[in-house]
């Protein structure tokens, strides 16, 4: 079964309407008035309504799905403009939690690897650099930022709290970073 809340973007629910039909997969849509229920109990019982909340995004959450169906209608769906790019699958983890958590829980994944793919682009800008063009102080300040900052993150996955600060300091470090007066 798949549930799919659509937020304000009601324009798709035809067409995966016929993407779902067409595949035989079983498929219901949710209100802003399911997003505050459990996760199992809409899977059990896809009418059951809370407290009525807007999401901001589409989201939709697969239980029971194979590899197989859910690449055909994720193409499908791609080639009809209906595509969601929030997705999850139920899981004992998250069977307890409700849309609107599991949607927050994504939006936070989603941000952390924004702000990680943000340091590695900052840390690939360094090799981009030419040392003689910058005084040396800055450099120096600069690239022992760099590398403090690679030696943490071989240490493991930093969390959320942590990467945000290490973002940071990247930045500063870089836009500390003076040209070198000739």
């Amino acid at each position: 079964m798949i549930l799919i809340y659509l937020a304000d973007e009601t324009q798709k629910e035809a067409p995966i309407r016929r993407i779902m039909d067409t595949l035989q997969l079983k498929t219901h849509f949710l209100s802003d008035a399911q997003t505050n229920v459990p996760l199992k109990v809409l899977f059990g019982d896809p009418h059951a309504t809370g407290t009525p909340k807007a999401l901001a995004h589409p989201i939709m959450v697969l239980h029971e799905i194979s590899d197989e169906q859910f690449t055909a209608f994720n193409d499908a769906m791609k080639q009809q403009d209906a595509y969601i790019s929030r997705k999850a699958m139920r899981t004992i983890h998250n069977q307890n939690w409700t849309l609107e958590r599991l949607s927050r829980e994504i939006e936070d994944e989603h941000r952390y690897f924004q702000r990680y793919d943000q340091l590695q682009q900052l840390m690939a800008e360094s090799n981009t650099l030419r040392k003689e063009d910058y005084a040396p102080d800055s450099w120096q300040q600069y690239e022992q930022a760099l590398v403090r900052l690679y030696m943490q993150l071989q240490q493991g996955q930093p969390s959320a709290a942590k990467l945000e600060h290490m973002l940071n300091e990247a930045t500063q470090a870089r836009e500390q970073l003076r040209q070198h007066r000739r």
